[in-house]
């Protein structure tokens, strides 16, 4: 205004007549820029009529017509309206939507003038951020209802024609709050306004009742607003209600989730396929002992009450159950390994969480007992580093994650004609302890054992095998539940532990899996006896047991080595370190796919060839706020479907491209 006057400008009151406006200084700050001076001596400037507004000699005529209504309930509040504006007798509209967000927990409706209500509550939408925005905090139902009476009660006479229900949600629950263009506010559990609110009302009062369902509360909305448009020649279309919105939304989330938490687990997993054998397909060869499919994991890091929330443990537990059935289902393994740290906090917790970690345990890992073998390996997170173990905490989980076997540091396990030596590496600390010894007494009896089978005797061990060995025996290093009906069948050894075998970084491992240890942390030394095993205790393993392959865990990524056996530079034995199979330590979990083949080879009996290193990519997905789907495995698809596509304009979804998992 200043630069108005010094500029010689003409006021803004100058352009009315003198007699008609009566004007007065009125402070609406909140609406400053709509400052209207005037009085309500308005007698010869607006003046409302019937069905109307008249100014001066110009009366203008229309009709209103609407039904909308509202009301509490014990699941909190509906809004239903009809969707026909008016213009007189003409049908202006059938499809109008008389639902108006102001916020998010804010809604109004729209009876009278159609440009009033929508001006008048884009204007409230505005001050109610505006208030969120200067105070952190959201505005109350009440006062919002209440800053909207005050702005029309500054217009009240002017002609205004708004009859809306604010309808919301804040601290206090649900408000409901009818409002007037007279400024009038009331509160109260049942508003219906418009011209067919009468017949509305007729159904409300008739059906109404605050402890209602859902659906009971959804039906009477709808009843209502139908009958209105029934009996109302001004009200019809369709019933406009919150609970079409949250019908699309609730659909689109539902959706969402059903194709994310369970369809992507089975596109992505059904391409992950056995290795291809050598001489062929497996129909050609006899069973049982021809084939065995094993599905090795490692890591899976179930969450404990300690340095897990509640909430983390719900969605891993889902997402490593849902990965593991899926695998169960489409690949049908016939032996699962778990190459230790099953539980997260298994080193410290009591009885009473140990009791429902083994619950989760046998929930996640549920399988057919009559088909499928599941071997536990004891790990770091299970037991305890070395000089943390406590007797009682090992015993514990011999006892339970083995039960009516063999438990030792140490064991034996055959199957099918092929020996597996389970170890815990924790045990070879090498200080001549309780566990240290147990081990080292075992790996000197299984290798003892196994060079005296009858098909693997050379003449230097005739003179100390025995040559009547009863293999049906128990021994205290064989697994209870071992194979021996096939006491001639020799091949070498498979090395099941946590630790991987002693190497000095993981500069050496292979970068081509898309589970592989990042570049930036090829380079960290690795720690013996922590990271991995001692180099006294790798070269002790190699030597006595000559494994043919070994498979471990413990780093939380895929590595692949090659090691030689002490004095005979020219035996490789590969390694293979597996990747953690929970989302929590990695962002693309996998597991192991060997595939078994048994063949004759000429003054050894059967050897076997092992077609391995199939990693396949799991499906799951991140926690966040709403929803965050992983489109986990290569899709091979051009484009994400639909929805998917939507869900990432929304920002609730994001959409990986991780490798191929038949690689």
């Amino acid at each position: 205004m200043a630069l108005a006057d010094l500029a010689g400008y003409p006021a803004h009151r100058e352009s009315a007549r003198p007699g008609i406006v009566d004007f007065v200084e009125r402070p609406v700050g909140h609406l400053d820029e709509f400052n209207l001076h005037w009085t309500r001596n308005v007698e010869n400037a607006v003046k409302p009529v019937t069905n109307g507004v008249k100014c001066g000699p110009v009366q203008i005529d229309f009709n209103h017509g609407t039904t909308t209504l509202a009301f509490k309930f014990s699941g909190g509040a509906i809004i239903a309206t009809d969707s026909r504006a008016s213009s007189g007798s003409y049908i202006a509209s059938a499809t109008t939507d008389k639902i108006l967000i102001i916020n998010k927990y804010l809604l109004g409706t729209m009876a009278g003038g159609a440009a009033d209500c929508a001006y008048w509550e884009r204007v409230l939408s505005k001050q109610c951020r505006l208030f969120e925005l200067r105070n952190k905090e959201r505005m109350s139902v009440a006062a919002a209802s209440k800053l909207l009476a005050n702005m029309l009660y500054e217009y009240k006479g002017a002609g205004l024609s708004i009859g809306t229900t604010i309808v919301g949600w804040d601290k206090k629950g649900a408000g409901i709050y009818y409002v007037d263009d007279d400024g009038q506010r009331f509160t109260g559990d049942l508003f219906s306004v418009g011209s067919g609110s009468t017949y509305a009302y007729g159904v409300l009062d008739t059906m109404y009742k605050y402890d209602m369902k859902n659906e009971e509360a959804y039906e009477l909305a709808r009843r209502a607003i139908y009958h209105a448009t029934h009996r109302d020649a001004a009200s019809g279309g369709f019933i406009n209600r919150m609970l079409r919105r949250l019908l699309c939304s609730g659909c689109f989330l539902f959706l969402t989730t059903f194709v994310c938490e369970y369809v992507l687990y089975y596109w992505t997993i059904h391409r992950c396929s056995w290795p291809a054998l050598p001489h062929g397909t497996q129909m050609e060869y006899p069973l049982p002992y021809n084939f065995s499919r094993v599905l090795v994991l490692a890591d899976p890091h179930l969450v404990g009450p300690v340095r897990g929330h509640r909430l983390d443990r719900i969605r891993r537990d889902w997402q490593i159950r849902q990965a593991f059935q899926t695998a169960l289902t489409l690949l049908q393994p016939k032996l699962v390994f778990i190459l230790g740290d099953i539980f997260d906090e298994g080193s410290w917790i009591g009885d009473a969480d140990f009791r429902s970690h083994l619950e989760r345990y046998h929930y996640i890992f549920q399988h057919d007992r009559s088909k499928i073998i599941v071997k536990n390996v004891v790990g770091n997170h299970d037991i305890g580093f070395h000089y943390a173990i406590y007797p009682y905490v090992d015993n514990r989980f011999r006892r339970k994650m083995t039960p009516s076997r063999n438990s030792s540091s140490v064991r034996l396990w055959s199957h099918a004609g092929v020996h597996y030596v389970m170890a815990n590496s924790m045990a070879f600390e090498g200080d001549e302890c309780y566990l240290c010894s147990e081990a080292e007494r075992n790996v000197h009896a299984i290798a003892y054992r196994l060079q005296c089978m009858p098909v693997n005797r050379s003449p230097t061990a005739v003179a100390r095998c025995p040559l009547e060995e009863d293999y049906s025996q128990p021994k205290s290093f064989v697994d209870l539940d071992s194979d021996t009906s096939r006491p001639d069948s020799y091949t070498r050894p498979i090395l099941l532990q946590h630790f991987p075998l002693y190497r000095d970084t993981e500069s050496s491992c292979s970068s081509q899996p898309a589970d592989a240890m990042p570049h930036t942390g090829r380079l960290k030394k690795y720690r013996p006896r922590w990271d991995c095993l001692s180099l006294e205790a790798s070269q002790k393993l190699l030597e006595q047991l000559r494994p043919r392959l070994v498979l471990s865990g413990h780093s939380h990524y895929a590595c692949q080595l090659e090691h030689r056996l002490p004095g005979e530079p020219d035996t490789v034995v590969p390694e293979i370190t597996v990747a953690s199979f929970s989302w929590r330590n990695l962002p693309n979990p996998s597991f192991l796919l060997p595939h078994r083949e048994e063949k004759n080879k000429d003054g050894w009996g059967r050897e076997l060839v092992l077609a391995y290193y199939n990693h396949s990519e799991v499906c799951a997905s991140n926690p966040t706020l709403y929803l965050d789907c992983s489109c986990l495995g290569n899709l091979a698809v051009s484009q994400p479907p639909c929805f998917l596509r939507v869900a990432w304009q929304l920002g609730i979804g994001r959409i990986l491209q991780p490798n191929d998992c038949s690689n």
